[in-house]
């Protein structure tokens, strides 16, 4: 996890505070929001909200294990995209090998599970992200992507309510519930790069990224028609498909471009160089 990576040093450090200071506090806090209201999870962001490393910090520790990603995911996506919550992949694991590597997987299958569902791949988060808090800016904006993703959808839960997860007997390794988190996105539509690593959540190396992701997530669920929960992302755009007739082409040919010259609007006709310039010795 983060706690056990050597500090940084040099330019991988300045590389780090560059992504560490395009948190986001405010968008990190609309992510989490928009979890407790899809899920009906108790999470209380407004204790946090005094700083921003206090919300960093907040926002790494809900979310890492992923959990309350993964029923994010199940609160959205059909029923035959769920993830099934009672696979090994959460079950918790007594070795902190194998629970770390769980809590890797709950990620992933999350960036793939929102990517299938219809957010781009280049709008989810790379595992690192959240798990190693490297980019935290993505994370929630592959959140905010998966919630407007869900408006085009006729199917799925579109931000009904679900089943209490239980942390103790419903985990497993937080990896592997990282990752199936991130497939749950992919399979929703969000696109893979719009995802993020496990290891941006659970060694917290890109906690930006996390936001990245969730935001993604968040604008591809509200753009399905059957999302019937709060809106906060922003609408996603929709084909607008215009068709010309042959008669209306054949028009088109007949108007004269800019490109060729105007005689119309202002132009530089009647002006001249001017008096030119007297020199003399004196």
């Amino acid at each position: 996890m983060a706690g056990l990576r050597a500090p940084r040093a040099g330019l991988a450090r300045e590389q780090q505070q560059k992504v560490d200071n395009a948190f986001d506090t405010e968008e990190a806090v609309k992510c989490l929001v928009w979890i407790r209201e899809v899920t009906g999870e108790d999470i209380p962001v407004e204790t946090v909200m005094d700083d921003k490393q206090s919300v960093q910090d907040f926002f790494y520790a809900t979310l890492k294990d992923g959990f309350l990603l993964c029923k994010l995911a199940n609160c959205i996506v059909p029923e035959e995209m769920q993830i099934k919550m009672k696979s090994l992949t959460f079950k918790k694991s007594t070795n902190e090998a194998f629970e770390s590597a769980r809590e890797r997987s709950r990620l992933e299958i999350f960036c793939d599970k929102i990517m299938e569902y219809g957010v781009p791949e280049t709008l989810t988060f790379q595992i690192d992200s959240l798990y190693e808090r490297t980019n935290l800016v993505q994370v929630y904006c592959a959140i905010r992507n998966f919630g407007m993703e869900d408006d085009d959808d006729d199917g799925g839960g579109g931000g009904g309510k679900c089943r209490p997860v239980d942390h103790d007997n419903d985990g497993d390794n937080m990896w592997s519930k990282l990752e199936l988190f991130a497939h749950a996105c992919i399979e929703f539509g969000v696109s893979e790069t719009n995802t993020f690593q496990i290891d941006s959540l659970y060694e917290r190396t890109n906690l930006s990224q996390v936001c990245a992701a969730i935001r993604s997530l968040g604008i591809e669920a509200e753009s399905r028609p059957s999302y019937i929960g709060t809106r906060m992302w922003p609408k996603k755009s929709m084909l607008n498909r215009r068709s010309f007739s042959q008669e209306q082409l054949r028009m088109g040919a007949c108007v004269i471009n800019l490109q060729m010259g105007t005689n119309r609007c202002a132009n530089q006709s009647g002006l001249s160089f001017g008096k030119k310039r007297m020199i003399t010795k004196n």
